[in-house]
């Protein structure tokens, strides 16, 4: 899930001449990462949008997974330019 809000989150701004081929990209890649049929993982998330509060917290739970590895990543590499280290 986390790679999927990556994704949709790297198309936000992306030129609409340019947005099919970039989904196709990656959809392939989402694939073959985790070797999973994006289209049956489409499917489960269809399936659990049915029950919003299952689905909201879900979404909650990745974003929150995001959150941590921003701050993780953010930190590391803070470290890594910080001149008294």
């Amino acid at each position: 899930m986390i790679d999927l809000y990556t994704a949709e989150a790297a198309m936000k701004d992306v030129n609409d001449i340019y947005l099919d081929s970039l989904k196709v990209v990656y959809r392939t890649q989402i694939e073959e990462i985790h070797d999973v049929d994006i289209n049956k993982v489409e499917a489960d998330i269809a399936f659990l949008q049915k029950d919003l509060k299952l689905f909201n917290d879900l979404n909650r739970t990745v974003k929150d997974s995001i959150s941590m590895m921003q701050k993780k990543y953010t930190a590391k590499n803070r470290k890594k330019l910080d001149p008294r280290k």
